[in-house]
C-alpha cells in the first residue's frame, strides 16, 4: 500500500487527488496524519461535493496502528471477510 502524509485542514482539490491516487494502487493507499477523524470527515465530505462514481468503489479504514488512514478498495475489503 503506498504512503502519504497529511495534517490540518485540506484544499478539497488534495483530498480528491488520494481518492484518484488509491483508485490507482491495487489495494489503496495508506494516509500518515495526526487528526485521524479531522482527515476521514475532510475525505468523506470531499468525495460527497466533488468526487465520482469510481470513487464510491472505495472505504475509508482507520487501522488499529495509531497515526494512519487508509483508503482501500472495497472489493480487497470483501475479499478479507470471506
Amino acid at each position: 500500500m503506498a504512503r502519504k502524509n497529511a495534517n490540518g485542514g485540506h484544499p478539497e482539490s488534495d483530498l480528491l487527488a488520494l481518492w484518484s491516487t488509491a483508485l490507482t494502487l491495487e489495494v489503496g493507499l495508506s494516509i500518515k496524519t495526526d487528526a485521524r477523524k479531522l482527515l476521514m470527515n475532510q475525505l468523506y465530505r470531499a468525495r460527497q461535493s466533488g468526487g465520482t462514481a469510481e470513487m464510491e468503489d472505495l472505504a475509508i479504514c482507520i487501522p488499529e496502528a495509531e497515526g494512519e488512514v487508509w483508503i482501500v478498495k472495497k472489493k480487497v475489503l470483501e475479499a478479507s471477510d470471506a
